[in-house]
């Protein structure tokens, strides 16, 4: 499992063994709502990590694959693309 904050944002992000992935953001309320973020991975999400810009996040997953998220408004959740690690031979 991994857990990001965004400071700047005042968001989080989670990822988790069950593939899933939520970047959570605080209501004015207090209460966090969290938005689904599409992974496509297989495998765990094992690590995740907030762009410097807080405007896309990356997320690494047990099947050596890195989702590099951004936001889609039309959509109203969180998509990525996929990086695969080279193969190290």
């Amino acid at each position: 499992m991994g857990i990001d904050w965004a400071p700047k944002t005042n968001r989080i992000v989670t990822c988790a063994a069950d593939k899933n992935a939520y970047v959570w953001t605080q209501n004015e309320d207090g209460k966090w709502t969290p938005s689904w973020v599409l992974l496509r991975t297989n495998r765990a999400a094992t690590c995740v990590k907030w762009s410097p810009k807080e405007d896309k996040l990356a997320v690494g997953s047990g099947a050596g694959i890195i989702s590099i998220c951004y936001f889609a408004s039309e959509n109203n959740w969180w998509v990525s693309k996929h990086i695969k690690n080279p193969d190290p031979q």
